[in-house]
């Protein structure tokens, strides 16, 4: 994968403005691998899904710990039974369309062509729900979280034909902390969108799905 030549110095002092949130490193046609559901042992989508069109992306957290690995896998799992099985509200699937452990990893959850759900009061239709984990009222996202979600964000906005005023946080849209002070204020300063706007300039973001076996990277039994 070729390293782009050096930005001009103008731009480069845009991206670096903000000192201990300075942007991600950017290579042309940067790929961001996506975990299938099949390795997170995902239970199959119920009865209730609604088909909608993305023409936003939202930003949650999962306030609660921070973990990576085995241990985010398990409780991604742990979301999903949760919002299956909630006991005013259950919810066809996990309600989250992608979710970003403290490593980085890019988990599938519900299909993307279906719409998202909530327990707050506001509509997700036509929203691209991306959760991170871990509690950001807290803790800082890890770096490699934020570099995670930039890339996450510049594919997104390129596959949905989107503007980058389309991405906004869950508190923007409901009586919430979601998704955090210390997230909310990296987004406020402008990094995420400057980070995500030089990955859209220096060759944009490929995602590559990551499965095993037979393993859907959509969330409905007959996906590809």
């Amino acid at each position: 994968m070729p390293t782009l030549p050096l930005p001009p110095c103008w731009l480069l002092a845009c991206v670096l403005a903000v000192g201990c949130l300075a942007a991600v490193p950017v290579q042309a046609g940067a790929a961001l691998s996506v975990s299938c559901r099949a390795l997170w042992h995902a239970a199959p989508a119920g009865p209730g899904l609604v088909p909608h069109t993305i023409d936003r992306v939202t930003i949650h957290h999962t306030a609660t710990a921070q973990l990576r690995g085995a241990k985010a896998r398990k409780a991604i799992r742990r979301f999903q039974q949760f919002h299956q099985h909630h006991p005013r509200q259950p919810l066809p699937d996990i309600a989250y369309h992608y979710l970003i452990d403290a490593k980085g990893i890019v988990y599938a959850g519900r299909d993307p062509q279906m719409r998202g759900d909530t327990h707050t009061d506001y509509d997700p239709a036509g929203h691209l729900l991306i959760a991170l984990l871990g509690n950001f009222e807290r803790n800082q996202p890890t770096v490699q979280q934020r570099k995670a979600l930039a890339r996450l964000l510049a594919w997104s906005l390129a596959a949905y034909r989107l503007a980058p005023s389309a991405i906004a946080l869950h508190s923007d849209h409901a009586q919430t902390a979601c998704p955090g002070k210390h997230l909310a204020a990296w987004v406020a300063s402008g990094q995420l969108i400057a980070d995500v706007e030089v990955m859209q300039k220096w060759g944009g973001v490929a995602l590559v799905p990551k499965c095993k076996g037979r393993g859907s990277f959509q969330s409905t039994p007959d996906g590809p």
